[in-house]
């Protein structure tokens, strides 16, 4: 049977510190998450923050693409 895995992809919704306080609290909680992968999916310039956050725990770290226009409504994307 496969892990089941659950992230959160924040898009542009936390400031930095905001989103090193929540991966921080996430890491420290990690044992109570079971047999879940779990992951955080910050604005790419918060990834080596969150990713220093993180470290040494079980929380994966995604990231999202880039995309070619200004701004707009593409899901994931950033300019």
């Amino acid at each position: 049977m496969r892990k089941p895995f659950v992230a959160g992809n924040w898009k542009m919704n936390l400031t930095k510190a905001e989103g090193v306080a929540l991966a921080s609290g996430l890491a420290a909680k990690a044992a109570q998450f079971g047999n879940c992968q779990v992951g955080v999916i910050p604005a790419f310039v918060h990834l080596d923050a969150v990713g220093a956050a993180i470290k040494g725990s079980p929380i994966g770290l995604g990231a999202q693409d880039v995309y070619f226009e200004k701004n707009g409504a593409f899901t994931g994307e950033i300019s």
